[in-house]
């Protein structure tokens, strides 16, 4: 628990974030690496997951970075395999990746409204079965889902 006006230390710990290669959860990915934890940039943009991790080790913290297919579930198994490989726990896990469809609503087709399924849904649920018995096992897990706050209202996409 941190203490009142410190902020939390995460030295020792692995932290696992989807989706970091840019925008908020780069911005997660950062707090965690500056707040002592091992980093793993997780992100379908490899180049992106890269640049990110190299950004933290040229200031000294401890990042890595792995491409992660969200919408793929035998991908999804195959890199939490290798996170433990690499690193040999996962601390937190931090599900910030999502899809948003830009087509209107009125054309959206099957194709697409399954993958923004497979990632915003399917991908999360499967990356948390694929960390939890680790984390059960070592009777210790940090497991952070986040959404975004277009969730909260409806909007239509005019044509």
């Amino acid at each position: 628990m941190a203490s009142e006006g410190k902020p939390a230390s995460f030295e020792g710990k692995v932290a696992l974030v989807t989706g970091a290669a840019r925008g908020i959860g780069k911005e997660i990915a950062l707090t965690l690496a500056r707040r002592g934890a091992t980093v793993v940039i997780g992100d379908i943009d490899v180049d992106g997951a890269i640049k990110v991790a190299e950004e933290l080790k040229g200031e000294g913290l401890l990042a890595d970075a792995i491409g992660l297919d969200m919408g793929n579930v035998a991908d999804i198994r195959a890199k939490v395999g290798e996170v433990y490989r690499r690193h040999g726990q996962i601390d937190i896990l931090v599900n910030n990746a999502g899809i948003c469809p830009t087509t209107p609503i009125e054309e959206i087709q099957e194709e697409e409204w399954d993958k923004v399924l497979d990632v915003n849904l399917k991908g999360v649920f499967f990356l948390c079965q694929a960390v939890m018995p680790k984390m059960k096992e070592r009777r210790y897990g940090k497991i952070i889902n986040t959404s975004s706050v277009e969730g909260r209202r409806g909007a239509l996409v005019a044509g």
